[in-house]
């Protein structure tokens, strides 16, 4: 697969995403079996989620600031975005030899691939001829930092929920978690509570507050995460 390179700047790194994507669209589309077929499949969805958060981390904002369509650009890009995510989640957990999965699959390949030639003849081509260098470097999110910020998902994780935030119930978090967490930071001589997980668990936090509140539809997220904000919202009457 291709390498990403600390020094390349946030389009070529975007470029090196596409290249793996394509590797792993083509190996989809091979003779594999059931077993390397599905692993294709998961490492598909983690490498488009991933993807989607750098991009809305950089390259949305960057053509709205730059481009003089570039708001437009931008939503248009994000509505596309959004479909591609109705079609991972539609193949979560579906068996990729399915025949009623194929259909599926090869939409998001053909979505996916008309995403990219769009983005790589015209969307960067214009970024780079107002951008300078610098720009393209020192965005919010530097390449080399995007690993840092962004999650792939599908990894293990506890969710806590609270009928009612009590200083009884505070104080039990607190004791089980904060309480840890430091020990275990003086212990390693890290500061546990400045650390890249840290930040973007706020910044994740956040971009559901939306939906938490009811005031976007949950369906553009995971099921698990899906699940959960209905269970929030309905155990707060909505």
């Amino acid at each position: 697969m291709p390498e990403h390179d600390p020094n390349d700047d946030v389009l070529t790194e975007l470029i090196v995403d596409h290249r793996e994507v394509e590797e792993l669209f083509v190996k989809l589309e091979g003779d594999l079996s059931a077993e390397d077929r599905q692993d294709a499949l998961e490492q598909v969805v983690a490498e488009l989620v991933r993807h989607a958060v750098a991009e809305e981390a950089w390259l949305y904002p960057a053509m709205r600031d730059f481009l003089d369509d570039g708001n437009a650009l931008a939503d248009r890009e994000i509505s596309e975005h959004h479909e591609v995510e109705r079609m991972l989640k539609e193949l979560e957990g579906s068996d990729p030899h399915d025949p009623a999965s194929l259909p599926v699959l090869q939409a998001l390949m053909t979505a996916v691939r008309g995403h990219v030639e769009e983005e790589e003849k015209q969307i960067f081509p214009a970024l780079k001829a107002v951008c300078t260098p610098e720009q393209l470097h020192e965005r919010d999110v530097p390449a080399a930092l995007i690993p840092h910020r962004t999650s792939e998902g599908n990894r293990p994780s506890s969710v806590l929920l609270l009928d009612r935030l009590t200083p009884a119930a505070l104080g039990t978090l607190v004791a089980l978690y904060e309480h840890k967490v430091y020990i275990e930071g003086v212990l390693w001589g890290i500061d546990s509570f400045d650390q890249w997980g840290v930040e973007l668990g706020k910044e994740i936090a956040g971009q559901i507050l939306p939906a938490l509140r009811g005031e976007t539809d949950s369906s553009a997220y995971d099921s698990s995460t899906a699940a959960l904000i209905a269970r929030f919202r309905a155990s707060n009457g909505d």
